[in-house]
């Protein structure tokens, strides 16, 4: 009787920390990103960095270009990127996973973080956001694609 009741309260705080840390999570965003939702929209900043080299600043052509719509498992994802005087400024999401709660918690955490890489990266070689594998990878094939028209 004393190890049941011993691996109840047990459980039951292992179930409340989890609970507990799962509620509390928060992120940090570089203030000189803007981030807007719906559609997940970052800009590059306007101030406080420097310009893109001459060498960033030739590589794509100025102009807006969807990626291709990317299965993420739990969802589709599909970016736009903006390319102004021949870098890359903005990254939105025009789909992310958001059917499930979990996946919507994974994109609201991911999101941000993987626009303002591609930003500082000027590509879409950023790294995977660590438990977002499926909406990283969905992103990162869809911002390729969105820049191969950006050179062409």
């Amino acid at each position: 009787m004393k190890k049941i009741l011993v691996s109840t309260v047990l459980v039951g705080a292992i179930g409340l920390y989890v609970a507990f840390q799962s509620s509390s999570t928060s992120v940090t965003v570089n203030p000189d990103t803007t981030v807007v939702h719906p559609g997940w929209s970052a800009t590059a900043p306007a101030s406080g960095s420097a310009p893109p080299t001459k060498a960033l600043a030739t590589r794509y052509k100025d102009g807006t270009y969807t990626g291709d719509t990317v299965d993420a498992y739990y969802g589709f994802v599909q970016v736009q990127a903006t390319v102004q005087n021949g870098a890359l400024i903005k990254v939105a999401f025009l789909s992310y996973t958001k059917d499930r709660e979990h996946s919507l918690e994974l994109s609201n955490y991911a999101t941000p973080i993987l626009v303002q890489e591609a930003i500082k990266a000027q590509s879409a070689r950023v790294d995977i956001v660590s438990g977002a594998t499926q909406t990283s990878e969905a992103f990162i094939q869809s911002l390729a694609s969105a820049l191969v028209k950006a050179k062409s």
